[in-house]
């Protein structure tokens, strides 16, 4: 394999099949806030948000951290086992494969937008979400540049989104995500 597809096809298969969430801040959250909120994370009751309303216009149930984290590692590991069944090998692969990725990355995060994450996480997962929305952006860019073999956009895209994928580990190590951190 030449290493001009080597490359792309490398970070493609990185960035398409990373897991979920990110964050281009240093850490914000309080530990004490943290550990309060993962010990009453035990509890399955919810409370109710004071944050907006969904379109339905009925109040949002809020999770708690333990709640969150295991509804979204759900998603997340559903997304990674679905994104591992395709493989890259050559620029036409890439070509057919990237639209599909990206669509299963904004399907993945569209569903975890549902998610009401507690006011201690909130910051960190709208960043999450945020960089995942850019991520699967990034994948339909990468195969978009493919099929016009646009090989400096495709440079550009593969060094941002390597970056980008650091990025998801730490937010997510740092929130205690298990599967939404998964990269590869």
């Amino acid at each position: 394999m030449h290493m001009r597809l080597l490359i792309p096809t490398s970070i493609a298969v990185v960035l398409l099949a990373g897991g979920c969430g990110s964050s281009k801040s240093a850490s914000n959250t309080d530990t004490s806030s943290t550990v309060a909120a993962t010990s009453s994370a035990t509890t399955p009751s919810t409370t109710v948000s004071s944050q907006p309303s969904k379109p339905t216009g009925r109040p949002v149930a809020q999770l708690s951290s333990a709640q969150l984290i295991v509804k979204a590692d759900g998603i997340c590991k559903r997304l990674s086992i679905e994104l591992s069944k395709d493989h890259f090998g050559s620029q036409q692969e890439v070509v057919r494969i990237a639209p599909r990725r990206a669509a299963l990355e904004m399907t993945a995060v569209n569903e975890l937008s549902n998610l009401t994450p507690p006011t201690s996480m909130a910051r960190e997962y709208q960043r999450l979400l945020a960089d995942r929305k850019q991520a699967a952006e990034d994948v339909k860019k990468i195969g978009e540049d493919a099929v016009v073999k646009n090989t400096q956009e495709e440079a550009a895209f593969y060094t941002a989104g390597a970056q980008l994928l650091r990025e998801i580990a730490v937010i997510a190590q740092r929130n205690k995500f298990k599967h939404c951190g998964e990269v590869g």
